[in-house]
């Protein structure tokens, strides 16, 4: 399974992005009490997420594939 943010998918999650990066985390980011998301991505990506949404006071968890 690819990347969610893999560039070569045609959207952004966030910059910068991998290509063709092979989806090993499942990050999943809680907004509040009822919404968040859960994204597969590659570890690098991980990491640039995982950052972003701590910056923003999201609580994050990883979970490996």
């Amino acid at each position: 399974m690819n990347c969610d943010n893999d560039s070569s998918m045609g959207h952004t999650i966030i910059h910068p992005q991998c290509y063709k990066g092979q989806a090993k985390v499942a990050l999943t980011i809680q907004y509040n009490e009822v919404e968040k998301d859960v994204l597969n991505l590659c570890e690098d990506c991980a990491k640039v997420v995982t950052k972003d949404a701590r910056r923003h006071g999201y609580k994050v968890q990883a979970k490996n594939n």
